[in-house]
């Protein structure tokens, strides 16, 4: 038995009220894709300075350096 046919016997045997809980989680897990979705958009801005920097090289160690040379 496939897990779909499995889901399918499971929802037969619930209630009305039972199935719009069960329509309400499903809902919220669309909700939260769509989230998920606009959340890495978000960081875009993050990953293009990321870019930018790539070929600067290790700029901790330059700063670690700086402090060397500062005491």
């Amino acid at each position: 038995m496939t897990v779909k046919e499995k889901i399918d016997k499971e929802i037969s045997q619930l209630s009305p009220h039972e199935l719009m809980k069960l329509h309400d989680i499903i809902l919220w897990l669309h909700e939260k894709k769509k989230l998920r979705i606009r959340v890495s958009h978000v960081n875009s801005p993050y990953l293009k300075v990321r870019e930018a920097l790539k070929g600067i090289g290790n700029l901790s160690n330059e700063i670690i350096q700086e402090r060397r040379e500062t005491l």
